[in-house]
């Protein structure tokens, strides 16, 4: 068998390396990928780019979705107008008067609302007709009410897991019972 030899010739030549290039190329540090500081910025900038523009474009086709779903409703109530002018008019009276009926539920929401604090402040002692003189300064209560209604919530559910696991363990028995835990029925033994 004939072995060939193959020899490179690698000599500094006017401060490059024969096989691997410039001097400083062999001294740019790389990390485990062989990318440089340099090319992990620019791969981040191409990702942030790419990232963008996806989303560019998600956003860009619900949009298109959105306006091809009213502009098929559009044609359709237009058709209907068309076809069934009396059966038109009766919908939008009925979509007016759903409309109406909400305005007068959230007013009467309002009243019971106020009706509430106002039995609560003549229960604590306080003047019931203050809020209505202090309207600027009632955003800060309303923030600090907002706070406290979020410390009750969660001590509440905390409460409730608590409970929760009480009654589980009860359900289940776990730790009631006690024993050899050996699991064997506590009758009469078999004879061999």
């Amino acid at each position: 068998m004939r072995f060939y030899v193959l020899h490179f010739e690698i000599g500094i030549r006017e401060g490059q390396w024969g096989a691997t290039g410039s001097l400083e190329d062999a001294e740019t540090v790389t990390d485990e990928l062989g990318m440089s500081e340099k090319d992990r910025q620019e791969k981040e900038e191409w990702r942030e780019k790419r990232r963008k523009g996806r989303e560019d474009a998600i956003e860009r086709m619900k949009m298109k979705e959105r306006d091809a779903k009213k502009e098929k409703e559009r044609r359709e109530l237009e058709k209907f107008k068309e076809d069934n002018p009396q059966a038109y008019e009766d919908m939008l009276a009925q979509k007016r008067e759903d409309e109406r009926q909400a305005a007068e539920q959230k007013k009467r929401e309002r009243l019971l609302q106020a009706a509430w604090e106002r039995k609560r402040r003549i229960e604590a002692g306080e003047d019931p007709d203050e809020d209505t003189r202090q309207a600027p300064s009632s955003a800060k209560g309303k923030k600090g009410k907002a706070s406290g209604s979020w410390y009750s919530t969660i001590a509440a559910l905390i409460i409730m897991a608590v409970v929760g696991g009480i009654g589980y363990i009860v359900a289940t028995g776990t730790g009631a019972k006690g024993g050899s835990g050996s699991g064997r029925s506590k009758g009469k033994k078999k004879s061999k």
